[in-house]
């Protein structure tokens, strides 16, 4: 089982980790011009340029999500200083990387099939040791969006996911339901690995995100059925060298949840080589609606 960068899948556990900490409330307003221009502090004739996807002007917390802006993220991980002033205070990469791996990220779920995966997360230390470099703003800036050196498995993602329905259990995934015997079928008992934080009721406020964002104008819209509300978050992770048209190739990914008002599955999609809002989603949209068995609209 792979692992690979989940893109702005990730987002949403950077801004539980945000509103966990005090860095952030569903009302935090961050512009975003389309990218973030950090001046080198020690030389300031240097400058550097973490660009967004577009310039999705004043948003909150909610359309941050919905909409996926790279610089409201950059803001929640990095934070921002200008002429040596700290004007937002972020996460940091340690306290963020703290999170991930509390979320499960960074190793095995416990799932019962042979090869899985821990993924990496990365930290100051981490990088110091392997790479043989300091981390720098920039690395906190890429582990904001969920790219960079941190990786995860699709299976980590749906345990997250699983977590921000079920108000913060990491539930140890298995391969079945139940075991049937004499035409008796017994459930398994769910095993919870851990329990996260919950202060403020922070994970409503992470799926109530996911809804706007599965919703008209959301990025994730194109996974949700006719007829069921979900909680969705689509990922598009670049990789790999600049390309002739001077982007990147990329995987697509999308979370979800459903019902929204009360979930019975949480699903994770990667497709390789893909767009996580154009590829990604309608797989998950056909995942609900075998579920549920409703009738396809898929294209």
């Amino acid at each position: 089982m792979e692992a690979h960068p989940p893109g702005s899948t990730f987002k949403t556990l950077v801004a539980y980790a945000a509103l966990e900490e005090g860095i952030a409330t569903p009302e935090t307003r961050i512009m975003s011009t389309g990218e973030l221009v950090i001046r080198d502090e020690y030389d300031p004739s240097k400058s550097y340029i973490f660009r967004d996807w577009a310039a999705h002007g004043i948003t909150d917390l909610y359309w941050a999500l919905a909409r996926s802006s790279d610089v409201y993220f950059y803001y929640l991980s990095g934070g921002f200083r200008r002429n040596g002033i700290t004007e937002f205070e972020g996460l940091g990469a340690d306290l963020l990387a703290d999170y991930a791996t509390r979320a499960g990220l960074g190793s095995i779920t416990g799932l019962d099939l042979f090869g899985e995966t821990s993924g990496l997360v990365p930290n100051s230390t981490w990088k110091e040791q392997v790479v043989g470099e300091p981390w720098y703003l920039g690395d906190t800036y890429t582990f904001g969006i969920g790219q960079g050196y941190l990786t995860a498995s699709p299976m980590q993602m749906a345990v997250w996911c699983a977590a921000i329905a079920n108000d913060g259990f990491i539930l140890q995934p298995r391969l079945v339901r139940g075991i049937r015997r004499d035409d008796v079928l017994n459930l398994l008992t769910p095993v919870v690995t851990s329990e996260l934080a919950n202060e403020g009721d922070s994970l409503s406020i992470i799926r109530e995100a996911m809804r706007i964002t599965a919703g008209p104008g959301g990025t994730a819209t194109r996974g949700q059925p006719t007829g069921l509300t979900i909680g969705g978050k689509t990922g598009t992770a670049e990789f790999g060298p600049q390309i002739a048209n001077g982007g990147y190739d990329s995987h697509g990914w999308y979370i979800g949840f459903a019902p929204f008002d009360d979930p019975q599955i949480a699903v994770a999609v990667y497709v390789e080589y893909g767009v996580g809002s154009s590829h990604a989603a309608p797989v998950a949209r056909a995942a609900f609606e075998h579920y549920f068995e409703l009738a396809s609209t898929a294209p």
